[in-house]
């Protein structure tokens, strides 16, 4: 990570792929899409 990233994590933001893992869990999405987008960001 990034100073601005880690000082963000620090500070309470969850990641992209932080949130796709709650998503996948809660069955928003699927693993396939979660690193799809990831891998474009």
């Amino acid at each position: 990570l990034d100073d601005l990233e880690a000082t963000a994590v620090k500070e309470g933001m969850i990641t992209m792929l932080q949130d796709g893992v709650n998503k996948i869990s809660s069955g928003l999405t699927t693993i396939d899409e979660v690193i799809r987008v990831v891998r474009e960001s």
